[in-house]
């Protein structure tokens, strides 16, 4: 090795750490814009689907909800045997249908736009990492034939989060039920609440470094990228708490901004449909702005766990002695 190149890596190698939530949201905002040619293609195609869907709210599922609404209520003034009473019936049941189609092909559409989103960010930002430049055609082909771990692992975040979210409601009914108006009970069960929707906010940053790990290390997905993720992060849980944290505020505070000019457009017209078209946009951004600084905290755990071999598409570098030992000299 010259003497460039041992200086090259020990340069890399004392590149300086990210110690805090602030700083690892800069270096992720400054690999963002060091791969913004390829982003800014991936964000527009991604835009068209999300487009679709914000349509498909605005003109079918939306005025199809409030019919069926109507003719819910109409149905309470009808006598059972009656035949009007029937055929509100039949069509609240036909409106029910094609209410459920229309919110699978949404959740459909969402998650393979989701699961393309984190491949093609995900590869982007590493690469940007190395000082390498993405571009459009070899991100697709490295996606096609490497799709199959991160959908699997983004399958298994979906059906466990949502379970999750399902046992955490239960468990704060069943504490209403129990309750019966009791001080003592409401009180704990809004504590085990705050404890859980914390824990969520830490199970959240597990979740998403599996994603980073399905993408980055090929072979590993799936429950295994989860496993990998959980260790990875160890020495790192209070750091990946604060992201975590940061960015969910980050994101409900975009929602909050959202909710309060919605609730000051006229209604009816097309400006709601604006907003929604809006809400997308900046849906995306955010989504490639977590997951940049999602790949940068999984760089922060491999190097605090002093990982030498840099994989490939990572941003992890490799150590090296800093000076050489005794009077062996650098060749």
């Amino acid at each position: 090795m010259g003497k460039a190149e041992a200086l090259s890596l020990i340069t890399a190698a004392e590149k300086p750490r990210p110690s805090t939530a602030l700083q690892i949201f800069r270096e992720a905002t400054k690999l963002l814009w060091r791969g913004r040619k390829p982003m800014l293609a991936i964000l527009l195609i991604l835009l068209l689907p999300q487009a679709l869907v914000v349509l498909g709210l605005y003109l079918f599922v939306t005025p199809l909800t409030k019919d069926m609404l109507i003719k819910s209520f109409t149905l309470k003034t009808k006598h059972r045997t009656s035949p009007a009473y029937h055929e509100l019936l039949t069509a609240v049941m036909n409106d029910l249908r094609e209410l459920t189609g229309a919110q699978l092909a949404v959740l459909l559409i969402s998650f393979l736009s989701s699961a393309f989103l984190v491949m093609a960010v995900v590869q982007t930002v590493s690469m940007a990492g190395k000082g390498e430049q993405a571009t459009l055609s070899g991100l697709l082909c490295r996606i096609r034939r490497t799709w199959k771990g991160p959908m699997a692992t983004q399958l298994y975040v979906v059906v466990i989060s949502f379970g999750y979210m399902g046992l955490l409601l239960l468990t704060i009914g069943a504490f209403a039920f129990i309750s019966s108006g009791s001080i003592p009970v409401l009180a704990l069960a809004c504590v085990a609440a705050i404890f859980a929707l914390l824990l969520l906010v830490y199970l959240r940053m597990v979740w998403l470094q599996g994603l980073v790990v399905s993408v980055v290390e090929e072979g590993c997905y799936g429950l295994e990228a989860l496993g990998r993720a959980a260790a990875l992060i160890r020495g790192r849980r209070r750091l990946g708490f604060n992201v975590s944290l940061l960015l969910l505020l980050l994101a409900k505070t975009l929602y909050v901004v959202y909710y309060l000019v919605n609730t000051r457009l006229p209604a009816g017209g097309t400006s709601h449909l604006a907003g929604g078209l809006l809400v997308a946009c900046t849906g995306l951004l955010m989504s490639a702005f977590t997951l940049a600084v999602d790949v940068v905290f999984y760089c922060e755990c491999k190097r605090n766990h002093g990982e030498e071999t840099a994989m490939e598409g990572s941003l992890v570098y490799c150590r090296v002695p800093t000076l050489p030992t005794g009077d062996v000299a650098v060749p």
